[in-house]
């Protein structure tokens, strides 16, 4: 699917992350418009990480969490939708 924004095509991609290849779950913090935010990464047993989502909100984040959690424990997958420039 190929979205325009601000006249910038940006392509959105639907990744399928498997929980049982899953080794770790991070959180980074940091700032936007002085606003404390939460950046969940994985990290995968080859040493690789991906960016799975950003939240503004606490209480949205720790839901997240959670659930990236029981799919780790579980070994079902996640749906991973990000937006990437092209």
């Amino acid at each position: 699917m190929q979205l325009n924004i601000s006249n910038q095509p940006i392509m959105k991609i639907i990744n399928q992350l498997k929980g049982d290849l899953i080794e770790s779950v991070n959180t980074k913090f940091f700032y936007k418009l002085d606003k404390l935010c939460f950046r969940v990464v994985l990290a995968y047993q080859e040493g690789n990480s991906i960016w799975y989502q950003d939240f503004e909100n606490f209480q949205d984040y720790q839901k997240n969490h959670q659930e990236v959690i029981a799919a780790i424990k579980g070994k079902s997958i996640l749906q991973n939708n990000y937006l990437l420039l092209a």
